[in-house]
């Protein structure tokens, strides 16, 4: 395996949790996104990781539910309460207009929070 890679799946391997933020490219996830989870489908680095998924696009749904079926085959815990769909398509917002946007922030600190919550309340119940 490449030197990247090997960095990306110590970083997953390493994590609490992760957050995949991916747009919609033809109906389905970027070939960037789908390489990158490629090279950890493999490995445990998402065995009972907790996954938050944050879509950025009603619209974009073939992609949304193409990476909860992967990070599932991978054996991830999608936190649901955590994976969220920002209305950020035509909006025109750059991050200080979304943090400012009260739905949008309110949105994105309640799945923050939840998924926070998550993490530690499975923490806790490791022996």
């Amino acid at each position: 395996m490449p030197a990247s890679v090997i960095d990306f799946c110590a970083q997953l391997q390493a994590a609490d949790g992760v957050l995949i933020a991916s747009p919609e490219y033809a109906h389905g996830v970027t070939g960037v996104m789908k390489n990158a989870l490629d090279w950890a489908v493999s490995g445990e680095e998402f065995v009972g990781k907790h996954i938050a998924l944050f879509n950025t696009s009603p619209r974009a749904s073939h992609a949304y539910a193409a990476l909860k079926e992967i990070v599932t085959v991978m054996s991830g815990r999608i936190v649901d309460e955590a994976s969220i769909t920002l209305p950020l398509l035509g909006s025109q917002l750059d991050a200080a207009g979304i943090v400012a946007h009260p739905e949008m922030s309110l949105m994105l600190r309640t799945a923050i929070t939840e998924f926070t919550r998550s993490i530690n309340a499975a923490t806790i119940q490791q022996p």
